[in-house]
């Protein structure tokens, strides 16, 4: 599901990346009474299988006012889709 629209041999080199993580940033209370006012933009997946792409266009836009940039594919496009990701970040530093 992490990498629905890579190429087999890119699947199985992300897989063997993977490493545990730690679910305990999530399940820490945050010390924030409310999130920064900072622009902020947010990337979207279209066919993303982990994040329903609905709820990450909603809640985006409303817990942090992001800008939507929405990009073909799943959920790893540093590894689908690794230049069009790479632009999109130049073009945001820029």
């Amino acid at each position: 599901m992490f990498y629905g629209d890579c190429d087999e041999a890119t699947t199985r080199a992300a897989l063997e990346r993977l490493r545990p993580q730690s679910a305990y940033p999530a399940i820490l209370p945050s010390s924030l009474a409310e999130f920064p006012a900072v622009k902020t933009t947010y990337i979207v997946c279209s066919e993303d299988q982990i994040l329903r792409p609905e709820w990450s266009r909603r809640t985006a836009r409303e817990r942090l006012g992001a800008e939507l940039i929405e990009l073909p594919g799943d959920h790893s496009p540093f590894y689908s889709r690794p230049s069009v990701l790479a632009d999109v970040l130049l073009g945001l530093a820029s």
